[in-house]
């Protein structure tokens, strides 16, 4: 059965993630780029859904991934991340059974509901035809559509299936409506066709990729059910990825956000209702996505919760050990990094409390030493440590109480979008002739060459307003937060090594609620009277990543949950500025 997975805030994953990507400054890798790894021109992945092998749990929200479609359309709306002039998309039949047949497929606007924008209705071909034919096991895409579209922009993509299609390869949980009429309504701009039936899944289509000069690579978040967006609300778009595409949005970022998570995955095992485990699905749901740039990971509570317990009718889930977790995380390091993406480790989050016997000492000293692993051996190229920034000062094993829905104190709306007034702006990546490859010294992948870094500078700091400017690794001024990088202490540099970054994160303005020390109000960004990366008394407040203590801190009474700041991280709404190469 489906562990009740704690309900976190969005936004601070959002933020958190923000931080870590936009310390990752180039591909892992000397790799040569290529038009679809992310460059101006190139295609790049603006949505995708994970598939998972057809099933229908007793219990669960009634699917038609079993019964499959005969002589029906099906209608899905998706938000996309990116804009671009052209469109494509991408068809899945990973686990079907039988050659999937799609006779008609079209691509629109999206409008209210099953409706689209009559004008906007295009129709897609494969290979010039207007049907396609995918074979079990395979993924095909649609020639390109000319449909300028815009960041955040929602899409309506209508299959036709003519005729019985047998079980289809899905992803179960979409939080948002899928619709199904009766015959070819591929065109119908009314959606009145569509009203009788519905579902909250995702069927055969598993990607929207774009062109054109707004795009430059995809950042893919892989993961389970905190990725996927359990328990968000259904059609709202708030899981963290959706929340991490805002902010990139609001910064101006050319790059998009791909949620690749499953509700239940495991790193090391597979299961009926949660999908293949995350070793093997790795390469196909986050390196193969054209214009991948950087992965987010974050997986292995499920192997670790699961482990041992009786079956539910999802299939038994061995014990595992740290070791085992940590050898998992190893491989995907290593497959990315192959790739020339980089990768960015996330923290496992507290789950003392969980039930259906999820929880034990033993399971979360497995945790720890995972997460020690993760925080401290330097295997991935920036860590996101979710772990101290969501958990009870009081109790680390804990999540802290506002963002614990077991407890019946879920983060309303409010608390996950950015306050009134205040910018979300985030970070731009650099253009071709900014960007500068890190070379990497065989087995010893925390030796770095220090590499350039974009930063936006206002007109009082550094020349005219806005410009952007690189510079070498150093001290690098963003916005709201000075980047420098420290040598831990009683640590050897080796040569040519780039030590830890630092943040310093100048506080909220005077006068403001008083938060805990390096953090802001959720969605604030700081004053423009006071000089990047200091307080009002002109100290900077330095926030120590990898290591270091927790900043959480309980909301103040009669306020919304503040987000906040991890160790690496900066508090939910300050503005970061920088260069990427990127759940």
């Amino acid at each position: 059965m489906r562990m009740k997975l704690r309900h976190v805030s969005a936004m601070t994953l959002a933020a958190v993630t923000t931080t870590a990507l936009a310390l990752t400054t180039a591909p892992a890798t000397a790799a040569k780029p290529t038009p679809e790894r992310g460059h101006p021109g190139g295609w790049t992945g603006t949505w995708g859904a994970a598939h998972q092998q057809p099933s229908a749990p007793a219990g669960w929200p009634h699917n038609w991934s079993l019964e499959g479609f005969s002589d029906q359309s099906v209608r899905q709306v998706v938000r996309i991340s990116a804009g671009g002039s052209q469109v494509r998309v991408r068809v899945s039949n990973r686990y079907g059974e039988q050659p999937l047949v799609v006779t008609r497929a079209t691509v629109a606007r999206a409008a209210d509901g099953a409706a689209v924008r009559p004008h906007s209705v295009r129709t897609l071909r494969f290979d010039s035809a207007r049907g396609v034919t995918v074979a079990p096991g395979k993924d095909l895409v649609s020639d390109a559509v000319t449909l300028p579209v815009r960041s955040l922009e929602k899409l309506t993509i209508t299959l036709h299936f003519a005729g019985t299609t047998g079980p289809v390869s899905f992803h179960s949980s979409a939080l948002t409506t899928t619709y199904r009429a009766e015959g070819d309504r591929t065109r119908d701009p009314s959606g009145q066709a569509f009203q009788s039936a519905t579902s909250q899944s995702f069927y055969a289509v598993s990607g929207v990729e774009v062109t054109g000069p707004r795009t430059d690579g995809a950042v893919v978040a892989f993961g389970d059910s905190i990725t996927d967006g359990a328990f968000s609300t259904p059609g709202a778009d708030n899981r963290y990825p959706d929340q991490l595409a805002e902010r990139l949005a609001a910064g101006r970022s050319r790059l998009s956000v791909v949620n690749s998570g499953i509700g239940g995955n495991r790193l090391l095992s597979d299961s009926v209702c949660f999908g293949e485990k995350g070793v093997d699905r790795f390469r196909h749901d986050a390196l193969d996505r054209p214009g991948v740039r950087s992965a987010v990971v974050l997986i292995g509570i499920n192997d670790i919760g699961a482990g041992g317990n009786p079956d539910f009718g999802c299939g038994l889930a061995p014990t595992v050990t740290a070791r085992q977790l940590i050898d998992g995380h190893k491989a995907l390091i290593r497959m990315a990094h192959a790739r020339g993406v980089e990768v960015v480790g996330a923290t496992i989050t507290p789950f003392k409390g969980a039930g259906y016997g999820y929880y034990s000492e033993a399971k979360n000293q497995v945790r720890t030493e995972v997460n020690d692993w993760i925080r401290n051996s330097g295997a991935y190229d920036e860590v996101a440590d979710l772990d101290r920034a969501l958990r009870d000062p009081a109790d680390p094993d804990s999540l802290l109480p506002a963002y614990d829905s077991a407890t019946g104190s879920t983060p309303t709306t409010p608390a996950w979008t950015p306050w009134p007034g205040r910018s979300a702006r985030t970070w731009r990546n650099p253009s071709p002739t900014e960007r500068r490859p890190e070379h990497r010294r065989p087995g010893d992948p925390r030796t770095l060459v220090p590499s350039y870094t974009i930063s936006r500078h206002r007109h009082r700091q550094r020349g005219a307003a806005g410009r952007l400017s690189a510079r070498r690794a150093g001290t690098q001024t963003v916005a709201a937060v000075s980047v420098r990088r420290e040598q831990p202490t009683g640590s050897r540099r080796l040569p040519g090594s780039v030590p830890r970054p630092v943040l310093a994160v100048r506080p909220a303005g005077p006068g403001a609620t008083h938060h805990a020390p390096g953090s802001l109000p959720a969605g604030s960004s700081p004053s423009p009277s006071s000089p990047a990366g200091s307080s009002p008394s002109g100290a900077p407040t330095a926030v120590s990543c990898p290591s270091g203590p927790p900043l959480s801190q309980p909301p103040p009474a009669g306020s919304p949950p503040f987000e906040s700041s991890p160790s690496g991280s900066l508090p939910s709404g300050s503005s970061l500025s920088g260069s990427s190469s990127a759940g």
